[in-house]
């Protein structure tokens, strides 16, 4: 009776375990996934525009624009390089990164922040104009640049335009998945859920010290947590579909990449779990190896 006990409650406390490492895994991804740091790293891996094999440029974003600039670039006889080099910069991306950051910071922490205006992209592109010309390796002369700065300027609104506010996000979605986002995405939450998931693990130590099984009822529940999470990971892509309608094409592309950045991470965390989970079967079948051999060596003494 006493085994059975054991043992029932020693299932219950392994489910409890798979739980917390689902849900500890999530929320410390989400958690993360939020800031405005972790949003411009996600940023700065995307590329605005990409040139096929036939020369043709397109855009994940800005596909509405997008052959307008490089239209009105080669009338004005600016190197398609040199406009790649400035849409895919570094302090374009980061600037675009901010405005994101900023905005879902808006959302989920009702922060508010001054908004991002056509003078602040107008003056980026005006600085940072000879470093573009020097990352593209093109040669631009004086008035190639200043043409350039005026064609980037009359496009800047349209740009920031087609990034939705806070405002418009927070009308569009419901009001309740705001608020489970909040919820999800809170420090304290996430502290908690991570103590519960130690204790768990810590608990089946003493519950199933004997012949070192606490070790397969810690892997087990980590192994099958491993498994949910990548197919988390695997769905995350392209969930901004579903909450953002079409109107919002630019902050669908943006979410997309963050949600990719997210779902590689999952897979990370993934990995390190099956790794954790795989090390303690091992150790427990070493274990369980040298228990045997040495009542294998008593049985043949006695």
């Amino acid at each position: 009776m006493k085994h059975a006990l054991n043992q029932l409650i020693s299932v219950l406390i392994s489910i409890l375990l798979f739980l917390g490492c689902v849900v500890t895994a999530v929320l410390f991804q989400t958690n993360a996934s939020l800031k405005s740091n972790y949003i411009q790293k996600s940023i700065q891996r995307m590329t605005i525009t990409t040139t096929g094999e036939n020369g043709t440029v397109s855009s994940p974003i800005f596909s509405d624009t997008i052959d307008e600039i490089y239209l009105a670039a080669e009338e004005n006889n600016i190197p398609k390089e040199f406009v790649d080099s400035a849409l895919n910069s570094t302090e374009v991306k980061n600037f675009f990164g901010t405005i994101i950051g900023e905005t879902i910071d808006q959302v989920v922490n009702g922060k508010a922040y001054d908004p991002i205006t056509k003078q602040e992209l107008d003056q980026l592109i005006e600085e940072n104009v000879d470093r573009f010309a020097q990352n593209s390796g093109q040669s631009l002369t004086e008035d190639q640049k200043k043409k350039f700065v005026s064609l980037a300027k009359s496009y800047s609104q349209k740009i920031i335009d087609s990034i939705p506010t806070s405002e418009q996000i927070i009308n569009h979605l419901d009001a309740k998945l705001i608020e489970n986002v909040q919820t999800i995405s809170s420090d304290h939450l996430r502290n908690v859920c991570l103590l519960f998931t130690i204790a768990f693990a810590i608990v089946l130590v003493p519950l199933k010290w004997k012949h070192q099984k606490w070790l397969l009822f810690q892997a087990i529940p980590v192994l099958c947590a491993s498994i949910v999470i990548i197919a988390i990971g695997c769905l995350l892509p392209g969930m901004s579909d579903i909450f953002l309608s079409a109107e919002y094409s630019l902050m669908i592309q943006f979410s997309n990449i963050i949600f990719s950045s997210i779902s590689l991470s999952m897979l990370i965390i993934a990995g390190v779990m099956i790794g954790i989970g795989i090390m303690e079967i091992i150790v427990y079948y070493i274990f369980k190896n040298m228990r045997l051999k040495k009542q294998q060596k008593n049985g043949a003494q006695s």
